[in-house]
C-alpha cells in the first residue's frame, strides 16, 4: 500500500511539472529563475510571476517533502532468517522449514531446507502472523511467529538431535484366557443409505445375553489359535526455545525402508513380536456350506420373497497384516528419547484352518497373514483392560500408558498381564 501511494504522489508531481511550459507560454515575461518579486539574479526588474505559477511551485515543494517522509517509513515486507540448532547450539542440517500466513496478512508462503550452518530460511515477507512448520530426523513441530513492521527477525529454533536415543523393550505377556468369550470377526451391515457399518461386540458381562447373535463367530480355543494386540508408539519432546517459549516436537519416523524404528507392533499370545508394516482391510460373503458366521449366511427363502440377495446387506470383514522381522518373547528397539505414549486399540485373533476356509478360498495367494479383528474400540474397552491389566489407562478408543525415556536410558514395557500356565499353543502355519 505504501509503495502504491508513493508512486501516485510522484505521478502527480510529474503531471504538475509538465504544466510549467504551458503556463510560461501564456506569460512570456515570467521566468523560472529569480525570486517571486520579478527580479532576476542581476537585480534587473522583470514582470511578476503569475499567482498560479507561484502556487504550483509551492505545491511541488510540499509534494517533495511528503515523498521524502514516506520513503523514510519502514517497508511492509519484514526480513526473517530461521536457523535450526540442537540443545547444545550446534547447527542441524536437513530440516525443512515452512512459513505460511495465518490469514490476517496477504497470502504468503516460504520454504527452505537448513544447510550446514543451520540456516533453513532467509526471506522478506509481509508482516503478520505465520504458521511455522519444521520437520527433520523424523521429528515434526508446528508453532506461530509474528513479523512486525520494520522489525527484522533472526530466529533460532532448537530441535532434537538425531543421536539422542534410548532403548525400549517390549515384553510379550498376552494371556488369551483373559478374553474367553470374545467373538472375532467384523460383522458388517449395509444401512438404508448404502453405507457399511460394523457391529460392536458386547461387553464381557453382556456377551452371554448376545450369544445368539455371535455364537458362530470364533472365540479363544474355539476357532482362534492365538490372540494379539497392536501397540502403537507416539513420541514427543518439549524443548525450551531461546525466547523461553517451548515447542513440542512429535516423532513420526519416515519410511519402513529408512531403518527407523516402526511405530506399530503386533504382540502375540504365543510370545511372537513383530513390527506391523501394513494393514489391508478386506470383506467376504459367507457361503451356506460354512459352519462359521451363520448369521452372515444369506437366507435364500427371504431372497426369493424379497427379490434381492441378502448377501448384499451383510458380510464378514477381516484384515491382511504385513509383518516385519520376528522376535521371540521380547523386542529391544532403539527409539528417540522423549515422552513415549503406548496406545492399544485393536485385538486380533489368529484363525484356525477351518475358519480360514470360511473367510477366504484362495489362502495360498496371500503374502500377508489373515487375522480377524475383534471390534472393541470406543465401546468395549473392558476387553482390553482384562487382557492388559489395570496398569493401563482407559481412553476414548482404547487403553494407553506413558513413560519418559532419556538418552541412553532403557525401559521395559510389559504388554499384557502375567501369563498363566494354561496358554494357547504356538501359531500353526497352514500347509501349502
Amino acid at each position: 500500500m505504501l509503495r502504491k501511494f508513493v508512486c501516485s504522489v510522484l505521478f502527480s508531481g510529474v503531471c504538475a511539472l509538465t504544466m510549467l511550459p504551458a503556463i510560461n507560454a501564456q506569460d512570456p515575461a515570467g521566468r523560472s529563475s529569480g525570486d517571486p518579486s520579478g527580479r532576476n539574479n542581476e537585480g534587473e526588474s522583470e514582470a511578476p510571476i503569475s499567482p498560479e505559477l507561484v502556487e504550483l511551485q509551492r505545491s511541488i515543494t510540499r509534494l517533495e517533502t511528503k515523498i521524502d517522509r514516506l520513503l523514510e517509513q519502514p517497508s511492509e515486507f519484514t526480513p526473517i532468517e530461521v536457523r535450526v540448532a540442537d540443545e547444545q547450539g550446534e547447527p542441524l542440517s536437513g530440516f525443512e522449514v515452512q512459513l505460511s500466513s495465518v490469514g490476517d496478512v496477504q497470502a504468503a508462503e516460504a520454504t527452505g531446507i537448513s544447510s550446514d550452518d543451520g540456516i533453513g530460511l532467509s526471506r522478506a515477507l509481509p508482516y503478520g502472523r505465520y504458521w511455522m512448520t519444521l520437520s527433520g530426523n523424523g521429528w515434526h513441530s508446528r508453532s506461530t511467529v509474528t513479523l512486525e513492521v520494520g522489525k527484522a527477525m533472526d530466529l533460532t529454533v532448537v530441535a532434537p538431535a538425531a543421536n539422542q536415543v534410548g532403548e525400549l523393550v517390549l515384553q510379550a505377556s498376552v494371556a488369551p484366557e483373559k478374553v474367553t468369550g470374545l467373538p472375532f470377526g467384523e460383522w458388517e451391515v449395509k444401512g438404508q443409505n448404502g453405507g457399511w457399518g460394523t457391529r460392536i461386540v458386547p461387553e464381557p458381562e453382556e456377551v452371554q445375553e448376545s450369544s445368539g447373535d455371535w455364537k458362530t463367530f470364533p472365540t479363544v480355543s474355539d476357532g482362534i489359535e492365538a490372540v494379539a494386540v497392536v501397540v502403537e508408539l507416539e513420541i514427543k519432546r518439549r524443548i525450551d526455545q531461546p525466547d523461553a517459549s517451548p515447542i513440542t516436537w512429535s516423532w513420526r519416523g519416515t519410511s519402513s525402508d529408512s531403518g527407523d524404528p516402526q511405530v506399530k507392533w503386533l504382540v502375540q499370545s504365543n510370545g511372537i513380536i513383530r513390527p506391523l508394516l501394513k494393514v489391508t482391510e478386506r470383506s467376504t460373503q459367507i457361503s451356506p456350506e460354512s459352519d462359521w458366521f451363520q448369521n452372515l449366511v444369506p437366507d435364500r427363502e427371504t431372497d426369493e420373497a424379497e427379490g434381492e440377495r441378502s448377501t448384499h446387506r451383510e458380510r464378514l470383514g477381516y484384515h491382511l497384516l504385513e509383518l516385519g522381522t520376528e522376535y521371540q518373547d521380547q523386542a529391544a528397539i532403539a527409539v528417540p528419547a522423549g515422552q513415549i505414549e503406548f496406545s492399544i486399540e485393536t485385538i486380533y485373533g489368529d484363525p484356525t484352518r477351518d475358519v480360514l476356509q470360511a473367510v477366504d478360498k484362495q489362502l495360498d495367494d496371500h503374502d500377508s497373514q489373515i487375522w480377524l479383528h475383534a471390534v472393541t474400540s470406543s465401546v468395549s474397552t473392558q476387553w482390553l483392560v482384562r487382557l492388559l491389566g489395570q496398569s493401563w489407562d482407559v481412553s476414548r478408543l482404547g487403553v494407553t500408558q506413558s513413560v519418559d525415556l532419556t538418552a541412553d536410558d532403557r525401559k521395559e514395557i510389559r504388554i499384557g498381564t502375567v501369563k498363566s500356565s494354561e496358554s494357547l499353543p504356538p501359531r500353526k502355519t497352514p500347509p501349502n
